[in-house]
């Protein structure tokens, strides 16, 4: 259900943040096949890679490698979505707009310098199996406005897929010249993005989500940021709060309960564990 209806959505939102279907110009276009011409000429036994067509239609009109690394040798976009590990995909799909909505704000900037974005993603192979991978996100095609038409996404296998693995970094990394301004705000879209998710979660067992749930999770994680796991507790944050400490316990197996339906292949049996994550993903105290 989840891939189904993000699948019908992505095709509305790119339509409302670009518009109706652009046509890239010659100069993107032969730096693409410039660059895609390399990376076949260069592949290594660890990668694959796949060029998208942003559309709408969304399409992958290349690929390289596909068959060594996933079992197949080719793949309709379509086909690559449902590849994507079923608990992970909507926060793939999350970032994935995230970082289109960043795309546009810097539109001048990423088609004057070669800029990137990383994130990790579990894939399945055609035997049935995850693999975890690195996907590189490279800009390659622009229309006459300089917004994005097509990139190429490079993805080198990372190791078998674990359902506890827990991410050391920001899940996604803008890199090259762009400096921190960018990564800062990517991570703050990605942010607020997921945490719309997490408050949008409607459990039978729980009342639905308020402001003060949300209020009480920024302030953890911003006690968790600054402070470190040993001195985020319930009285810490309460501190941070202004208010009783007895006062959080009603809020905290809700939103704890909201989190493992979104990060379901996080183990999380208390708030620092969903502090540490949402440290981890966006690097925010605030």
């Amino acid at each position: 259900m989840v891939l189904d209806n993000n699948l019908n959505r992505f095709p509305k939102i790119l339509k409302d943040l670009f518009g109706q279907a652009r046509q890239p110009t010659k100069a993107s276009l032969a730096s693409a096949a410039a660059y895609k011409k390399q990376l076949c000429e260069n592949i290594q036994v660890d990668s694959f890679h796949l060029e998208l067509k942003m559309g709408p239609p969304t399409q992958i009109p290349w690929s390289c490698n596909t068959g060594a690394l996933l079992g197949c040798k080719n793949v309709t976009y379509e086909e690559y979505i449902k590849r994507v590990h079923p608990d992970y995909h909507d926060l793939y799909f999350h970032f994935g707009v995230a970082a289109y909505r960043l795309s546009i704000k810097y539109k001048d900037l990423l088609q004057e310098q070669k800029v990137s974005y990383n994130i990790m993603v579990p894939l399945r192979h055609e035997e049935g199996h995850y693999l975890w991978f690195n996907q590189v996100s490279v800009p390659s095609g622009f229309d006459e406005q300089r917004h994005i038409t097509h990139h190429i996404n490079s993805y080198r296998l990372v190791c078998e897929f674990q359902d506890a693995m827990l991410l050391s970094r920001p899940l996604v990394i803008f890199e090259a010249e762009v400096g921190s301004k960018v990564q800062s705000e990517l991570q703050q879209l990605s942010a607020e993005s997921i945490l719309d998710l997490i408050f949008a979660q409607h459990l039978e067992e729980h009342p639905p989500l308020t402001q003060n749930h949300r209020r009480i999770l920024l302030a953890w994680c911003k006690v968790y940021a600054e402070e470190g796991p040993e001195h985020t507790h319930h009285k810490s944050v309460a501190k941070e709060l202004d208010i009783k400490p007895a006062s959080l316990k009603k809020y905290v197996q809700p939103v704890l309960a909201a989190a493992r339906e979104v990060f379901p292949l996080h183990p999380m049996k208390e708030m620092n564990d969903l502090g540490r994550l949402m440290v981890g993903l966006f690097g925010f105290g605030g």
